[in-house]
């Protein structure tokens, strides 16, 4: 998890709270809401969301996983699986600046060419 955070070990401790200060301000409140929703009544989760780095880089992350509770129903630890999706998240972006160039041309274009 280190690695799909830019950090190395010892850089920050593993409670939620501190996860959350590395997520994008932008999506922040949101993880900081699923996170809270989770471990209060969920057991499954799934999100995906932007990381900041320590050189000022954005990462695209989706996790999964699941909370494990102990016999009284609290949250004891959170395990799953992260991968890095920032690729696909700007192939995705280029798509769509890719298709709104095409639309723009085709709404600049006064006449329709046809050819039979």
């Amino acid at each position: 998890m280190y690695a799909l955070l830019g950090r190395q070990p010892g850089d920050y401790s593993c409670r939620v709270e501190d996860y959350v200060t590395l997520v994008h301000p932008f999506d922040r409140e949101r993880v900081r809401r699923e996170l809270k929703d989770i471990l209060a009544a969920g057991s499954d989760y799934e999100s995906k969301y932007q990381v900041v780095w320590p050189d000022g880089t954005i990462h695209h992350l989706h996790a999964k996983g699941r909370v494990y509770r102990d016999e009284q129903g609290s949250p004891v630890r959170m395990a799953g699986v992260s991968w890095d999706i920032s690729d696909r998240m700007q192939k995705t972006h280029e798509q769509q600046q890719q298709k709104e160039l095409l639309q723009a041309m085709m709404d600049t274009i006064p006449v329709m060419i046809c050819e039979s």
